[in-house]
């Protein structure tokens, strides 16, 4: 079930971890920045939109990888 988006934030990445997770989204751009000692969040990869639902509980399933792979290919680096 997704939940109403609320909160401060108004980013996509912080708004969807909003909806899966119910917590506003200034919460979790907070959780984004602290986990990956950004400033400010201003977008979100896929990893790191899943590393902050895991600290939420919200354990991405099988398409984790895949999306890490992809992430890491958009990037221009090597996964695995």
């Amino acid at each position: 079930m997704l939940h109403r988006i609320t909160g401060r934030a108004v980013k996509c990445g912080p708004a969807a971890i909003s909806a899966i997770a119910g917590m506003p989204t200034h919460e979790a751009a907070a959780v984004i920045r602290e986990l990956f000692d950004r400033p400010a969040v201003n977008g979100v990869f896929i990893d790191e939109l899943a590393a902050a639902l895991y600290e939420f509980g919200c354990a991405p399933d099988y398409a984790t990888l895949a999306a890490n792979q992809w992430t890491f290919a958009a990037r221009g680096e090597r996964f695995g």
